[in-house]
């Protein structure tokens, strides 16, 4: 009784997922073209799928693997301060990726689990993608530029399609990702 209570949940779930995938305007943007919006100019660089990643850091011993069923796609942005003022934050936020069956939230570096490094193995060093987290918010220089990926926790079969976020002040931005996609 209670898996076809979890499997009804699942598939209602997979439903609603598919409707708001099939609602959503089509993307403004292409990954590659620069946005501009209040002073920054935001650019998807490329997107990256990976079934392990290690963080980019001094030390580089830090390895995550994607739970089973699931793959990470990193999308790469960077935002340049194009306005001229010192000091201006940059805030984006609500950052989701749609794929070609659903929509999934922006993961976060502390929501995934490490793999301990006893635990490495010649597969994990054969095949990791290096990543380094964009930060939240963070307060830049004019003419200067952060840049840093985004992790998206997604089923393995899904393919990368949109991302989507929202800019304050300026409204919901959706990039297309067809063309900057690659597997590792």
């Amino acid at each position: 009784m209670a898996g076809a209570l979890r499997l009804a949940a699942v598939a209602s779930a997979v439903a609603l997922a598919a409707s708001i995938y099939l609602a959503l305007p089509p993307a403004g943007y292409v990954i590659g073209s620069p946005i501009e919006v209040d002073g920054w100019v935001i650019t998807a660089r490329g997107v990256v799928e990976a079934k392990y990643l290690k963080l980019r850091s001094c030390c580089g011993l830090t390895f995550y693997r994607a739970e089973k069923g699931f793959k990470f796609v990193l999308v790469n942005l960077e935002a340049v301060n194009a306005g001229g003022d010192y000091g201006e934050l940059f805030r984006a936020r609500g950052f989701r990726l749609i794929t070609d069956r659903g929509a999934y939230p922006r993961a976060r570096l502390a929501e995934l689990k490490p793999i301990p490094v006893e635990a490495l193995s010649g597969e994990v060093l054969a095949e990791f993608v290096e990543f380094s987290e964009l930060p939240d918010a963070c307060v830049i220089a004019p003419g200067e530029s952060i840049r840093g990926d985004l992790i998206f926790v997604v089923p393995a079969a899904e393919r990368p399609s949109m991302l989507e976020f929202e800019v304050a002040g300026f409204g919901v931005v959706r990039i297309g990702l067809e063309g900057g996609y690659s597997s590792a």
